[in-house]
């Protein structure tokens, strides 16, 4: 720890720099060790930067690591992600940067470094960003489904769909002609379809939760 620190009590940004960065050097090689092959996906890839946040946040869980939930967090901020419409607000049970940020506090068990990190990643937020992905959530009962009738995306560039559940969850992605573009269902709580299309396009898609459970779902777009 800086002198610094040792006097305040605070780490400075060399002091964050350092422990967030073994944090994500260390959490991350672990949780990516065990995680999906789509986590090796390129930096940048929105299936990327919500995988890694999902792997830490669960080897933080596991491991009892608060500045892994931290890192979590903050890649979840860092995304910058805007309602789609009205928002009708996160569900209970999805990982948020405000719910990482206080089970990291929790765990810490007044550490104050550590409570001074999730203190600096809350207090940036994200005021001054540039917006990024569009979101909605919601909450299906057993065995439901949710159609999204209009999402528009750009042509000639990638079209990124990404739903993360509190349970198993599955999409499918229709064309306006109704023909299918993209289905996944891993058996897990995330489905993710991609595709190019040639030019700008509507697509409609149809969220299912195929388990006997109610459960939470988050959808994001790029």
């Amino acid at each position: 720890m800086s002198d610094h620190a040792a006097k305040t009590g605070r780490p400075n940004e060399t002091d964050a720099a350092r422990l967030i960065g073994a944090a994500l050097a260390v959490a991350g090689a672990a949780a990516l060790a065990g995680a999906p092959a789509r986590a090796q996906t390129p930096p940048g890839d929105l299936r990327a930067t919500l995988d890694l946040a999902r792997a830490l946040a669960g080897q933080g869980r596991a491991a009892r690591d608060p500045l892994a939930l931290i890192v979590a967090a903050r890649l979840r901020r860092d995304l910058a992600m805007a309602p789609r419409g009205p928002a009708r607000g996160d569900e209970d049970g999805l990982d948020t940067p405000a719910t990482l940020l206080a089970e990291a506090r929790k765990m810490a068990r007044g550490d104050a470094r550590v409570v001074s990190l999730a203190d600096d990643v809350a207090a940036t937020g994200e005021k001054g960003r540039e917006r990024g992905p569009l979101f909605d959530a919601g909450r299906l009962a057993a065995g439901a489904r949710e159609t999204y009738a209009t999402i528009s995306f750009a042509g000639g560039r990638r079209a990124g769909i990404y739903v993360e559940a509190t349970r198993r969850v599955a999409v499918t992605v229709r064309d306006g002609a109704g023909a299918p573009i993209c289905a996944e269902d891993s058996g897990g709580p995330v489905a993710y379809c991609w595709w190019t299309p040639d030019r700008a396009t509507t697509v409609s898609v149809e969220v299912v939760n195929p388990t006997r459970e109610p459960n939470a779902y988050r959808l994001v777009t790029n």
